[in-house]
C-alpha cells in the first residue's frame, strides 16, 4: 500500500529559489492583469463597431492577393481607433535562406 504524503511534505519538492518564486510571480501577476483586460475587451466590444472598423480597413488598405482583411478579422478598439488583423502574402522568391 502506497503512502500519501503530507501537503507540507509535497510543498517541500517544488519549493523554489526566491529569485525563481520572485520572477514567477511577476510572470503570473502579468498574465492575470492581460487575461482580466483582454476579456474586458472582448465582452465590451459591439459587433457593429467591429463591423465598421473591418469595412474601413478593407477600403482603405485591402488588395487582393496582397493584403487581405477577413469579414471576420480580429479587431483590437485602442483610444482613437483600432487594430484590425490582415493577411500579407508573401512568395517563396521574397522568402531569404
Amino acid at each position: 500500500m502506497s503512502r500519501t504524503r503530507k501537503p507540507t511534505e509535497r510543498a517541500a519538492q517544488i519549493l523554489l529559489p526566491a529569485r525563481e518564486a520572485h520572477k514567477l510571480l511577476g510572470h503570473l501577476a502579468r498574465s492575470h492583469h492581460f487575461a482580466q483586460g483582454l476579456a474586458w475587451r472582448l465582452t465590451e466590444q459591439n459587433p457593429k463597431e467591429l463591423a465598421a472598423y473591418r469595412a474601413a480597413a478593407r477600403a482603405a488598405h485591402h488588395r487582393e492577393g496582397a493584403l487581405e482583411i477577413d469579414e471576420g478579422a480580429p479587431v483590437s478598439i485602442a483610444d482613437g481607433g483600432a487594430y484590425v488583423n490582415a493577411w500579407v502574402w508573401v512568395s517563396c522568391e521574397e522568402v531569404q535562406s
